[in-house]
């Protein structure tokens, strides 16, 4: 049986409800919960999203295209 693909809009709502300290550090939601902000885009690049996303979506450019969509 096939594994089923994760997608985008679920990964990135994992890592937001993440508790990581890594993750709190450098992306976070709004106060409203609407939207969030990337807190650290470096740290953000080189160590969140490579844990959380595969390594053809591990760069920001990649991430802010998928989020556009």
């Amino acid at each position: 049986m096939a594994t089923r693909k994760i997608l985008f809009p679920h990964v990135l709502h994992t890592l937001l409800e993440s508790k990581d300290q890594d993750v709190t550090d450098t992306v976070a939601w709004l106060p409203d919960g609407n939207a969030f902000r990337i807190i650290d885009r470096k740290q953000f690049e080189s160590v969140v999203m490579p844990r959380y996303f595969n390594s053809q979506s591990s760069k920001y450019l990649s991430f802010t295209r998928k989020l556009n969509r």
